[in-house]
């Protein structure tokens, strides 16, 4: 073969540049190896700026962005689940004025019997006093009194006149106090201790307001029950308050244990009350079914509380509202009612419907918005390579 110019021809060894279509590829021998090319330092590098070239690293990015987004949203709505379904509520408390108001009940407890007309052995030592109430409805199926308000906000509601009987103590040396307290008209309340002390000779101005408290029922943790709407569906029967029905709820069990009946909040008959044998009592099992009892009666939903206080001044013989009661030991009452406004305090659910969406959206935009934006460019990114590839697979030659 001939050779022409300076040109040269080996066998086995390229000197000259090879090149393929628009690839270059020069002699393996041309190229000088170094030797820092194959520390781990110098490989890295090279291969990092490859990353960068490509455009890998930005799409790494991508992708962490994209993943740490949506661990945070499943994370914090697993949070979110577990908070909701452990049903919290919020308080509300608003001022209502209202004209159909409720009255309140008024009971008065007597520690000085009137014996003359009663007698029980060893009486003395009973460990009750008498009682009386006005507006008080725990076994009777009528309604409380309701009273229309209009005008003046202070409203005489009642005037009590309590003579004093000296004939009729047991120990008229002794004088007896007497107890007296502003309830509801469906909760029996024991004056002793709830109570003001009424002294004799004196009269008193009281003021009242009322406040209620409106609980929810399960699944709520205030767990209430309506005990008003039950005693409707009932024909107007049973309990109307929780500790109406702990005592119905022990009057069924009392025979279970003769002469423990002491330890109940009232009595409809004063000959069922003698001292407790607290020893025997307490091995009884009527004590255990009065702990249940107070398990299984949960409180009412709607509360109401009469918070009142009471003006005392000495009583003069003027001051009587008729001329017969000239007795200076008596004791005089009036009850006013100051303010027809009702303040209510509301246990409302605190996720409602449009609370939930507003949580449940704040969540979406806030970790969806962000792995959103870098979900659609990690897909746009992915379908530009995979159009790209198809595009060279139809390009590619047939053999």
């Amino acid at each position: 073969m001939e050779m022409k110019g300076n040109e040269k021809m080996k066998v086995g060894i390229f000197t000259k540049e090879h090149r393929l279509g628009n690839i270059s590829r020069k002699p393996y021998k041309d190229v000088p190896i170094s030797p820092k090319v194959s520390s781990p330092f110098k490989f890295c590098q090279i291969l990092w700026k490859w990353i960068f070239k490509r455009g890998v690293a930005w799409q790494m990015v991508k992708n962490a962005v994209f993943f740490a987004c949506c661990s945070f949203f499943f994370i914090q709505s697993k949070q979110f689940y577990n908070h909701y379904y452990t049903y919290p509520t919020t308080t509300n408390i608003a001022v209502v004025s209202t004209e159909d108001f409720k009255l309140p009940a008024i009971t008065f407890c007597d520690k000085n019997m009137p014996w003359s007309t009663t007698f029980v052995r060893g009486g003395n030592d009973l460990p009750y006093v008498q009682c009386y109430s006005r507006n008080l409805h725990i076994f009777t199926s009528s309604e409380p009194e309701i009273q229309k308000l209009y005008g003046e906000k202070t409203r005489k509601i009642q005037y009590i006149y309590l003579p004093h009987n000296e004939y009729e103590a047991f120990y008229p040396w002794i004088v007896a106090p007497i107890f007296f307290s502003i309830h509801s008209s469906v909760i029996p309340e024991n004056p002793l201790t709830m109570g003001k002390r009424l002294r004799l000779g004196h009269q008193y101005k009281v003021t009242f307001r009322l406040e209620e408290e409106h609980l929810l029922p399960l699944p709520y943790a205030t767990n209430c029950t309506d005990y008003d709407a039950l005693w409707r569906q009932h024909d107007n029967t049973g309990p109307r308050s929780q500790e109406m029905c702990v005592y119905m709820c022990l009057k069924r069990s009392r025979k279970l244990c003769p002469g423990c009946e002491g330890e109940q909040m009232m009595h409809k008959d004063k000959y069922k009350l003698f001292p407790n044998p607290a020893e025997r009592c307490l091995k009884c099992f009527y004590y255990r079914r009065k702990e249940k009892c107070k398990r299984d009666c949960n409180v009412d939903c709607v509360k109401q509380k009469y918070h009142y206080t009471i003006e005392e001044t000495p009583l003069e013989p003027t001051d009587f509202k008729y001329s017969n009661h000239a007795d200076r030991g008596a004791i005089e009452i009036q009850v006013y009612l100051i303010d027809r406004d009702v303040t209510v305090i509301s246990h409302i659910p605190r996720y409602g419907m449009w609370e939930l969406f507003s949580y449940i959206g704040g969540l979406i935009g806030c970790w969806l918005g962000i792995s959103v934006w870098a979900f659609v460019d990690i897909i746009e990114g992915n379908c530009r390579r995979l159009f790209r590839l198809i595009q060279k697979l139809k390009q590619k030659p047939k053999n």
